[in-house]
């Protein structure tokens, strides 16, 4: 075999050598680096956010982060997910509710 033609890096993906790690494929500059965990941890914690509303320090932290790991869960793509973009929008919702809840009791209470 020619040793110019044959590649083990290239043509197996051993990639000896590689700082990379054994996945690392030079050629291929995209892979999918979404991350389900972290989708799947922005649904829980917007879904605890929500459910949570009246508790303005579990409800603010919970839905912060979950809009912090739904934005993330995308990787290097240039869109989130459905499951992502769900979960952002209802820690969106669980936050937005909870400043209205407490603004408003604010404003009650120095009515009177």
């Amino acid at each position: 075999m020619d040793p110019q033609k044959f590649d083990y890096n290239q043509d197996y993906n051993y990639n000896f050598g590689s700082n990379y790690g054994p996945g690392f494929n030079p050629n291929n500059n995209f892979y999918n680096k979404r991350s389900r965990n972290m989708e799947v941890a922005a649904l829980v914690l917007s879904i605890i956010a929500i459910a949570s509303c009246s508790c303005i320090y579990v409800s603010i932290i919970c839905g912060s982060l979950a809009m912090i790991f739904a934005l993330l869960s995308k990787g290097g793509a240039t869109s989130m997910s459905s499951m992502a973009m769900t979960s952002f929008w209802i820690a969106f919702a669980a936050v937005v509710i909870t400043l209205i809840i407490y603004i408003g009791s604010f404003a009650a209470m120095l009515h009177e």
